[in-house]
């Protein structure tokens, strides 16, 4: 099975699948899901290719159980993101102990692993079905996993096949996107006496949110720790000698478990109280993910754990699409392998690592689908 596994993810990880949400123009996530259709087709497995946007299609393959059993999903991304300083991102090299190549570790091997444990799952007299779903666009805007849901693809639970260096997460902080706009009145340079500076008045906004990232530490959460929140982006003015009309502060929170995006949108608007009660201004919410939060006694945690004992148990620093399959009712826990570059300019998959994470895998789906 270990074989096998690398040589598809060799042959994944060979293939152009740059999001082109992040980089206009890319590849997209076409041509590796051709590839993906073919490979199962081929292995004797079921396969449904599910539009997402012209060119970005879901691959979902299943292997079918006898009847009965519970139903798993495997879902894993096949996008990547951008290549930018990376000298051969496309023709992955093989070590004695890594495989190097956009895309292996962020998530192909994940991809690669859960194809060939469906092909085996064939004929293992498994009485659930072992779904895999890959899935377009988690690096973006998680159009892949959105479009499962709302075509009602339904499993017992889920398995996200993100690099996790082996913890079994059952957990993690989801993100909301707000923006304060502040308004002033544009003038010349030379007339302060006409100009309102929005800029200048939007000032306390900063300070404010120093203020309260501070406070956000000192009440972390026991699982997933504390809640965030920082500015990402300013925004504001015309030219050098013109005093500014508008200002806008775009502002990411990190929500712990209890959080949603009205927790961020009631914070901006406190802080917009700190603002001179002369100068107009506006909250908006822009875009959010929940928080993933599943006990560690479902089944499928239990799965596995009973499948790697000792392996650590915990939560994540970042978001998953497996929050996105919990809120739609499947409990989603997070497991993958270990390496290192993911985003850099040198990603690569730790083979130590990639053993123990198929063998538990393996063995964590003959248990729940049996």
């Amino acid at each position: 099975m270990r074989d096998e596994i690398l040589d598809l993810l060799r042959e994944l990880a060979a293939i152009d699948s740059v999001n082109p949400d992040l980089v206009p123009g890319a590849a997209g996530e076409g041509e590796v899901a051709a590839h993906i259709v073919g490979w199962a087709e081929r292995a004797g497995l079921d396969v449904v290719v599910q539009d997402v946007e012209p060119g970005r299609p879901n691959v979902i393959v299943t292997a079918s159980g006898s009847g009965g059993g519970r139903s798993l999903m495997l879902n894993a991304h096949i996008d990547v993101v951008g290549v930018e300083g990376y000298a051969a991102p496309f023709q992955p090299v093989t070590e004695p102990s890594r495989i190097s190549g956009r895309g292996v570790l962020d998530t192909k091997v994940g991809v690669a692993t859960a194809l060939v444990l469906a092909r085996h799952a064939l004929g293992r007299g498994l009485r659930g079905d072992v779904v895999v779903a890959a899935v377009v666009d988690e690096e973006c805007g998680s159009k892949g996993t959105d479009a499962l849901v709302a075509s009602g693809l339904a499993t017992a639970a889920a398995i996200v096949l993100e690099p996790t260096e082996l913890t079994i997460v059952h957990a993690h902080r989801g993100w909301a996107w707000g923006r304060i706009t502040v308004h002033g009145h544009a003038a010349h340079g030379s007339r302060p006496d006409l100009g309102f500076d929005a800029i200048v008045h939007a000032a306390p906004v900063l300070t404010g949110l120093a203020a309260l990232q501070a406070r956000l530490t000192t009440l972390p959460h026991p699982v997933v720790g504390a809640a965030s929140i920082h500015a990402g982006l300013i925004r504001g003015g015309t030219e050098m000698s013109t005093y500014p009309a508008r200002c806008e502060i775009d502002i990411e929170r990190r929500n712990i478990p209890g959080e949603d995006a009205s927790t961020l949108t009631g914070e901006l608007t406190e802080l917009t109280r700190l603002i001179d009660p002369r100068v107009r201004t506006e909250v908006t919410a822009t875009f959010g993910r929940a928080p993933l939060m599943i006990s560690v006694d479902e089944p499928v945690v239990q799965a596995l754990v009973g499948a790697g004992p000792g392996l650590p148990i915990g939560a994540s620093a970042f978001w998953t699409d497996a929050a996105i399959l919990a809120e739609a009712g499947i409990p989603s826990v997070v497991f993958g392998p270990g390496g290192g570059g993911i985003h850099e300019t040198e990603e690569w998959l730790d083979l130590e690592s990639f053993d123990v994470f198929h063998r538990v895998l393996w063995q964590a789906v003959r248990s729940f689908c049996e």
